[in-house]
């Protein structure tokens, strides 16, 4: 019996240490930490009462439609003076991923120039609002399915943590979402080329950055991701072509992207940055972002 006792807390030990906990949930990197790292609240109530966030009156069920067809899961509620950043949260109010909304006209602002194409390229869906046109990007914490059904208690954040996975959307479904790894060994056998470290970032892992050469980087995926020291999944970022205004991205200038991606650095990436500029986002799950060095 003593044996059999020992075997379980080993196994129990295993599970319950074997999963990263994420603790936290902030948005956007600048070398001012007072002009970054956003914290979002977790769950409804403090997204409205902190973030003063508001939720979109245009959706109503917990499935919100986007345009040609095209949807995600998830209550969305967004900064009214700022739409590029929205948090979705699921049936029971917990936070379950975030989007990225890019107005079209920002990022098109010279669309006889522009190449990217951005209708092969499943990181972008579009949807109308208002009149305005956006190219948007969706990640979810946990499994797509259980946001409208099940959901999560608030009392998970404190056993799960912000979420227990990350899913791109790659299609006009949520349930074409496509897990990432939790190590960056795995994702890097995967297609995640190991990019470099950056402090208060971490160590970035963009998709076949190898490739980019081969499509004039026209084709290029519209999420990255973030490792820690221990190549522990830490965070993730959007990104896109073009220049958008606001509060919650950073504008890369060639020396940023050099020193991130590392060498060597696609002559294309310089060029098309050189010529429209371009957008990210960064979304981490740790309370302190601006800590993370990378010795």
């Amino acid at each position: 019996m003593a044996i059999k006792n020992l075997i379980g807390i080993i196994l129990f030990i295993h599970c319950c240490t074997a999963q990263v906990l994420w603790p936290d949930l902030r948005i956007k990197y600048d070398l001012n930490a007072f002009n970054a790292f956003y914290h979002m609240g977790r769950t409804l109530t403090e997204i409205k009462d902190e973030n003063h966030f508001v939720q979109d009156p245009t959706q109503q069920s917990c499935v919100g439609e986007l345009d040609n067809g095209a949807f995600y899961y998830g209550y969305r509620l967004s900064d009214p003076n700022d739409t590029v950043l929205s948090v979705l949260y699921d049936v029971q109010g917990t936070v379950a991923g975030v989007q990225a909304w890019f107005l079209k006209d920002s990022v098109l602002k010279s669309p006889e120039t522009s190449t990217f194409r951005f209708d092969q390229v499943w990181s972008y869906q579009n949807k109308t609002v208002n009149g305005k046109e956006f190219f948007v990007s969706t990640a979810y914490f946990v499994r797509p399915e259980t946001i409208c059904t099940t959901g999560r208690s608030e009392s998970s954040l404190d056993t799960e943590g912000t979420g227990y996975g990350l899913w791109f959307q790659r299609g006009a479904s949520p349930l074409e979402s496509e897990e990432v790894p939790m190590k960056r060994t795995d994702a890097i056998a995967k297609g995640w080329t190991k990019n470099s470290c950056f402090v208060g970032m971490g160590r970035h892992n963009f998709y076949e950055v190898d490739t980019y050469d081969e499509t004039n980087c026209t084709k290029s995926e519209g999420y990255f991701l973030l490792y820690n020291k221990q190549e522990e999944l830490s965070g993730f970022g959007f990104r896109i072509q073009g220049l958008v205004e606001s509060r919650y991205i950073e504008q890369p200038p060639n020396i940023a992207i050099s020193l991130i991606l590392g060498d060597p650095v696609p002559q294309c990436v310089l060029d098309e940055n050189t010529k429209h500029g371009s957008t990210t986002m960064h979304v981490f799950f740790t309370s302190a972002p601006w800590q993370i060095l990378c010795l």
